[in-house]
């Protein structure tokens, strides 16, 4: 009788751990489904996405809560309110000041609508921190699509200072995704189409099958610490080259990564779910997109712009 009871659970086991992935599937997919709802009412209110990270610089005052700094802010509070957290978006702030570790309490608020359940990832991120050198932020499952790699703007970096009309129309002709430096998107910038381009997807943290990808912050960085170099961009946005094949899905381990301006599996799409990771596309609407697509065809997700004709998906 044992060794009956042994074998049924031996038969049962795949398929309970099975319907748990799919529910935890299910979950994450609905957090993306939010999350594209919050980014079409940010659009509705301020007729345009919001900007992947507000850039660093010095601007006219370095005091952090003046009215003109409002630096280092990401998408993943600015579209706070949209998903139900307006008191959290009240306390930090957000876009009343820069982001300040006077608030690194609030920016260390674990958020569900920003962890995939499939991950058990850290509360705090122990990769991605707030101010580059330290003080870690919550971790996030999700990050933004920034589209091409770095802009060359200011010696290598995206965004070094607050953005005149000049720059910003420079950033949104280099950067070719959604979320980027400094400029938000509107929707009629979008010329490939809403349901043809990625808005956001995950990325997951440790796996010991493709490696750590360090997962991603919700909040933003310091804006000190992107002054540096533009590494802290990859803690909210993921960029690619596409002159080069490495951005797929779930890429493999990190040991192999090139330059901090060029794409690396750390900052890869990835995610715990078989076979794939899951997106949400500019149009709200959420897709697993499996491992196995073609890289000319992921460009092509990861482009608002280019007039490619996009092979299903």
């Amino acid at each position: 009788m044992i060794a009956i009871i042994g074998v049924l659970v031996g038969l049962l086991l795949p398929a309970v751990q099975q319907a748990r992935e799919a529910a935890r599937r299910a979950s994450c997919g609905n957090n993306l489904k939010q999350i594209g709802l919050a980014f079409h009412s940010y659009h509705d209110v301020n007729k345009r996405f919001p900007k992947g990270i507000h850039c660093a610089g010095t601007g006219a005052s370095n005091t952090w809560n003046a009215p003109d700094n409002l630096r280092g802010w990401a998408w993943g509070a600015y579209i706070l309110p949209y998903c139900e957290e307006l008191t959290l978006f009240d306390d930090l702030l957000v876009e009343k000041t820069c982001l300040h570790l006077n608030k690194l309490d609030e920016a260390q608020t674990r958020l569900d609508v920003y962890r995939c359940p499939s991950d058990a990832a850290e509360v705090l991120n122990p990769i991605r921190k707030i101010t580059g050198a330290g003080n870690p932020g919550a971790t996030s499952n999700y990050v933004g699509n920034a589209g091409n790699d770095l802009s060359p703007n200011g010696g290598g970096r995206s965004c070094l200072y607050d953005m005149t009309a000049a720059a910003e129309a420079a950033q949104l002709e280099f950067h070719t995704g959604m979320l980027i430096p400094g400029v938000g998107v509107s929707a009629r910038q979008v010329t490939d189409g809403l349901s043809k381009t990625i808005l956001v997807g995950e990325r997951d943290s440790a796996n010991t099958n493709h490696g750590d990808h360090g997962a991603a912050l919700w909040v933003g960085i310091s804006h000190k610490s992107i002054m540096a170099n533009d590494e802290p961009y990859w803690n909210v946005m993921m960029y690619f080259n596409e002159g080069r094949p490495e951005h797929t899905i779930n890429a493999g381990n990190p040991t192999t990564e090139f330059s901090w301006w060029r794409w690396s599996p750390t900052h890869s799409w990835s995610s715990k779910h078989p076979g794939g990771a899951q997106f949400v596309l500019a149009d709200g609407s959420v897709r697993l997109i499996t491992e196995a697509i073609g890289n000319d065809t992921f460009a092509d997700l990861c482009n608002r712009r280019d007039g490619d004709v996009l092979a299903g998906f």
